[in-house]
């Protein structure tokens, strides 16, 4: 019989029963394993410290840097510094305004070649003719005016009849009043009429198929003025008519014959005095168009086409 061998048990493991892990002695001579990560970390922190420190000091050389000091400037340095910006700030102010000065009159300059020139007559005028009646007796004068206004040819235009007169006194020749050329032209003009004249005054003729003359007299007194040419009346086609009568007839026994009276009568809305002859054409017409001028004239579209172009100068005026 064999001996019987022991034989140790063999230790089951619970199940479910986690098992016991092993400690790992660590050698102290070993080094520990170098990883990317860790580089990268230890570069950081090496590249942050050295960025510190320079920072740190350059911080430090800073202020370790003596300062300079501000160049010296003497006193004479400092005012003829100032005298010269002075002088170069009054040389840019009055270069600015001598610039300024000269592009402003250039401006003026051709402003006042395009404006045009101020009317010096009552209307505008196409041509001009000036007469002397120095030494002439009334029919003289009257004769020289109808010979102007004959001589004159246009085509809707208006002749100025210019009559002048000697001063003696000034030893010059100048244009005749209101007063002077009436009284030395019509003999039977009242005197208080003439007094109310004031010293302008415009002779004329419009041109249009026939002629039409006229008289624009400016006038001091409108009441003095209105009774003086009420006077004039009885005398007036005798003294100015044969100035404004134009009729082209040579045989008179064709001309209609002047009526007595004036009549008022209405025209382009003004009050207005006209004789007519006896066939009821009107051969003088006289009007006060505003409160300090007179007109007379010869027709009735010879007054209207004054009074448009009297009306419309005023705007020019």
């Amino acid at each position: 019989m064999e001996p019987e061998v022991l034989k140790t048990p063999q230790q089951t493991p619970t199940p479910n029963t986690p098992s016991t892990p092993k400690i790992l002695q660590t050698d102290p001579s070993l080094r520990p394993l170098r990883t990317y990560e860790r580089d990268v970390a230890e570069m950081i922190r090496s590249q942050e410290a050295s960025i510190v420190s320079i920072s740190l000091a350059e911080q430090k050389r800073k202020e370790e840097l003596p300062v300079e000091d501000e160049p010296y400037v003497s006193a004479t340095e400092k005012i003829t510094r100032n005298t010269i910006f002075f002088v170069v700030s009054i040389i840019l102010v009055v270069a600015s305004v001598s610039i300024f000065i000269i592009f402003y009159s250039n401006i003026k300059n051709k402003t006042e070649t395009i404006k045009p020139n101020p009317i010096s007559t009552p209307i505008p005028i196409n041509d001009k003719k000036e007469i002397s009646v120095d030494g002439l007796v009334p029919p003289q004068i009257v004769e020289k005016i109808k010979t102007t206004i004959s001589e004159y040819v246009g085509d809707d235009t208006i002749l100025h009849i210019q009559i002048n007169t000697t001063d003696i006194e000034m030893s010059s020749t100048t244009e005749a009043t209101a007063k002077e050329f009436f009284e030395d032209s019509f003999l039977d003009i009242p005197t208080s009429l003439t007094r109310a004249f004031d010293k302008k005054m415009f002779a004329g003729v419009y041109m249009f198929a026939k002629r039409y003359p006229f008289f624009i007299i400016n006038i001091d007194s409108f009441d003095n003025a209105f009774a003086g040419m009420l006077l004039w009346e009885k005398d007036m086609y005798t003294d100015i008519g044969a100035i404004l009568d134009t009729r082209a007839v040579s045989d008179t026994d064709f001309l209609g014959t002047p009526l007595e009276n004036f009549e008022d009568v209405v025209i382009q809305n003004k009050d207005t005095r006209v004789l007519k002859d006896n066939q009821g054409e009107i051969i003088v017409v006289y009007s006060f168009i505003d409160q300090k001028t007179l007109l007379i004239t010869q027709s009735e579209l010879g007054f209207k086409e004054v009074l448009n172009r009297f009306n419309a100068s005023k705007f020019v005026r």
